[in-house]
C-alpha cells in the first residue's frame, strides 16, 4: 500500500486507525482538511451508535461523540490560533 493510500484509508476508516479522536489532532501524516473530514467521519459514526443506542440496539459499545466533538474543538481553535499569527 503506497503512503498516499494509508493517508487516503486513515480519512476513510478512521475508526480502524486510531483508538482515541484526539489521535486524529495529533497525527502529522494528515493535513488540516484530512484532519476534519476524518473526525467528521468519526462524529457521524459516533451519532448512529448514540442513536441505535437509545433505540435499544446497540451492541454494548459505547459512543464516543463527546470526545469527537472535544477533537473536533482542538482542532478548530488549533487552526484560528494559526491563522490569527
Amino acid at each position: 500500500m503506497t503512503e498516499q493510500a494509508k493517508i487516503d484509508d486513515k480519512v476513510q476508516k478512521p475508526a480502524a486507525h486510531f483508538d482515541q479522536p484526539h489521535e486524529v489532532v495529533v497525527d502529522p501524516t494528515l493535513s488540516k482538511p484530512q484532519k476534519v473530514k476524518a473526525l467528521d467521519t468519526l462524529e457521524q459514526d459516533a451519532r448512529q451508535l448514540s442513536e441505535a443506542s437509545a433505540e435499544g440496539m446497540a451492541g454494548g459499545e459505547r459512543s464516543k461523540l463527546h470526545e469527537v466533538l472535544e477533537a473536533k474543538s482542538r482542532l478548530t481553535l488549533h487552526l484560528k490560533h494559526v491563522t490569527t499569527r
